[in-house]
């Protein structure tokens, strides 16, 4: 499970997480914060390279499912176009690192299912912040309650 996360705090700081799983068990997990002014899209992707590099590593041919609640992540590894927004640089490399890995399947799957990953990315944030874990998952969880209601009422002007 793959998760990335980037927040203003005023300054975007940007952590990715991944958790590898095997029937329901941890097998191993890994993480970084990447600085301040980083983009989520910057955190995401990198995250995704890091993660390809640990399965080539690590996997020795067995069938892995890269799984991460980023749909237009999975999608672009997939094949289809990358968004206008996603770092073409980063989206070539993950790209390329994933055609090593014939074992490697690629999922979407539903944020609540993402849960380990990410805890795992705001517990990094968390401490690189030097904030309590409770606190960071307060103040995200703030922050994406306001993004959600700015968008709502953004459709709602348009659609007015």
């Amino acid at each position: 499970m793959l998760d990335a996360l980037a927040e203003p705090t005023p300054t975007q700081h940007g952590t990715w997480a991944l958790v590898i799983r095997s029937h329901g068990q941890t097998l191993a997990t890994d993480q970084a914060y990447l600085g301040a002014d980083v983009s989520y899209q910057q955190a995401l992707w990198t995250g995704a390279i890091q993660a390809l590099h640990r399965i080539e590593a690590e996997s020795r041919g067995v069938p892995v499912d890269l799984c991460t609640d980023d749909h237009a992540l999975a999608q672009t590894l997939l094949g289809h176009p990358a968004p206008s927004y996603a770092p073409k640089a980063l989206v070539r490399e993950a790209r390329e690192l994933l055609s090593r890995l014939p074992s490697v399947s690629v999922r979407w799957i539903h944020g609540t299912h993402n849960k380990p990953a990410d805890d795992l990315s705001v517990t990094t944030w968390a401490e690189a912040l030097g904030k309590s874990v409770e606190g960071a998952r307060a103040e995200i969880d703030a922050i994406r309650e306001q993004r959600r209601a700015e968008k709502k009422q953004r459709r709602s002007s348009v659609a007015g």
